[in-house]
Order: C-alpha cells, then structure tokens, then sequence
C-alpha cells in the first residue's frame, strides 16, 4: 500500500501578529493576517497545497482561524477544498487527512515536560496504522532527547506507524537515537527551517520503506518551516 504523507509546522496562523512581528518576504505577518491580506494568503496556500498531493498532513502550531476577526475558519479556507479534514485542531496539533481517523491519545511528555504528542488509528484496506503527531521541547536538547525516547517506547508498542512532527532537532545528530532504534526517517539530514534546523521529520516503522521525500518552500511560505513531503510504501 503506498501513503503520500507529510508534515509541516504552520506556526500559528491566524494568531495576533503583536505576538510576533517577523514579517514574510510579501510584507503579511507570519503569525497572523489582517483582514485585507485575507486574499493574498488564501492564494499562498493554495500554491503550497497544489504543489503537492498528501494523504495525510501532520500540522503543527495550528490555530483555527484564517483572520484576525475570527470569521474566517483554516479548516473551510485551507483543507476541507483539498479534501482533507482536520482530526483535533485545539491543542495546536492536527492530522489533516483525506481518511477517516479515531484519536486514541492526546496527552504530554510527563514527567518530562508539559509538550504534547497524539496518537491516532487509521485503517485502510483492512491494514490498522498509527499515526502519530508531535512538537517536542524547542529550547533544550537534554529534555529533547528524554521525549524522544518516550516516543520511542510509544513507537515499540506498535506494529506499523507514521510520525510527524515537528522535533525541534537543531542537526541531523539529534536523530540518532531513533536511528539506534532502528526506524527509518524522511530528514536525515534536511534543513526546513530558515535558520538551518533540522526540526521537521516523519518517522515510520521498519516495515514502511520512503520512496520519495521532497521539501516544499513556495515563494510566499507561510511560515519558517518548509513542508516536508514524503511517498512512502507500506
């Protein structure tokens, strides 16, 4: 069975840009959009999202709204014309998939921290795949390397998985604990964030072999992270 899967850290779009004042290369905030840019950023998503056809997309730092007057929904301007539903937006993780999901868990890395990583089923064509999405620590990589191996044990306890995630890993070396582990990743290697980080990955199973991985990062981004994609073969 092939999946065309990726994952990509949105950075809270539809936030208060006060929060935040990086602007992108065409002037519109990065963590939000005033009404009259509304347009202009329905245009850049839709030039992200054609480059491109997934299954499933891990989201990260997802916000609900496309505007700052809250009228305008990420999930009625954004997903649902591509297809996709959004599985579980509130927390600021999602799976937008073009196939039904079941959430199984949504909880922290505790005791180490209070990040957040989700479980979720899918089943196609009778074969039950995890499906897992997560945004470890960004500012420490000892606690980093901690919720690394709970997912690890997480990872262990299932038979066929898919990871997203935006792991904060600032190089490829930080991956190596899953390497010893023993799975297989998409970034080994990939910058996708604009200050050389490592951050995005998806992580899969040994019995799911990458056929293809690419990195999109449109003119316009719509946010510091690229989006990174991959063909895989389950």
């Amino acid at each position: 069975m092939n999946l065309r899967v990726a994952t990509h850290n949105i950075c809270h779009m539809g936030k208060n840009p006060i929060d935040r004042t990086e602007l992108f290369p065409d002037k519109t905030y990065r963590n939000g959009y005033e009404a009259d840019m509304v347009d202009l950023m329905k245009r850049n998503w839709k030039q992200v999202y054609e480059s491109f056809t997934a299954d499933l997309i891990g989201l990260q730092e997802v916000h609900m709204w496309f505007d700052l007057a809250s009228t305008i929904r990420t999930e009625d301007q954004v997903f649902r014309p591509f297809g996709y539903e959004l599985f579980h937006q509130d927390t600021g993780l999602a799976v937008a998939s073009r196939f039904p999901l079941v959430q199984e868990v949504e909880t922290r890395f505790e005791p180490v921290s209070k990040r957040r990583w989700q479980k979720f089923r899918l089943n196609v064509n009778g074969r039950e795949i995890a499906i897992f999405n997560t945004h470890p620590t960004p500012r420490d990589a000892e606690i980093r390397q901690k919720e690394y191996g709970i997912l690890i044990d997480e990872f262990r306890k299932e038979e066929c998985f898919l990871a997203f995630g935006d792991f904060n890993a600032k190089t490829a070396d930080e991956y190596e604990i899953f390497r010893e582990a023993g799975f297989p990743m998409a970034n080994d290697g990939i910058a996708t964030v604009e200050n050389g980080s490592m951050c995005d990955n998806i992580i899969v199973s040994p019995n799911v072999k990458f056929e293809r991985v690419d990195v999109y990062d449109p003119e316009f981004s719509l946010s510091d992270h690229a989006v990174l994609y991959a063909e895989v073969l389950i």
